[in-house]
């Protein structure tokens, strides 16, 4: 049984953290705007902080195996940067593990998370920033009806809501 849930303090475990780090440090480092390749410390430290941070909601698409294992993490999502004021949040962190690429995980997550940021959010709008290399990325968040706002070294996009 594969499903989305929240992902909080209350839900992550220790190898999630360890899976989401592979993919942002090792797996899609070349497809997302990082500065500089955190240690694992580092890394703990981010994601204790984004999930305690009120602006900051992950998501996390499990696949639960059976009623003994805990559901294992194949996917991710957040909305940052939450402003009630403007009606505003980005999306980002958007990975998927490589062994389920190509079965409508990234669409289910990105779904998710426009409905979430509309409905419970009320947000009008969501921001997104995402590297000229990324051309899968780019391909469906064109899809879901993003709009470029400006290209340089990387593409920013909106998509109002």
């Amino acid at each position: 049984m594969r499903y989305i849930s929240e992902l909080g303090c209350n839900n992550i475990t220790l190898e999630s953290i360890y899976r989401i780090y592979g993919w942002r440090f090792k797996t899609y480092n070349d497809k997302f705007l990082i500065s500089k390749i955190a240690n694992i410390e580092e890394h703990l430290l981010f994601i204790n902080s984004e999930l305690n941070n009120s602006n900051s909601t992950w998501f996390a698409y499990f696949e639960k195996i059976d009623s003994i294992q805990l559901p294992r993490i194949i996917g991710c999502s957040s909305l940052y940067n939450y402003s009630a004021n403007s009606s505003s949040v980005s999306l980002g962190r958007l990975m998927v593990d490589p062994s389920f690429t190509s079965l409508g995980i990234a669409s289910k997550l990105i779904k998710y998370s426009v409905d979430y940021a509309k409905n419970k959010l009320n947000c009008k709008t969501i921001n997104l920033i995402v590297k000229n290399s990324n051309h899968r990325a780019i391909k469906i968040y064109e899809r879901f009806g993003f709009e470029l706002l400006e290209s340089d070294e990387s593409r920013k996009y909106i998509l109002k809501i």
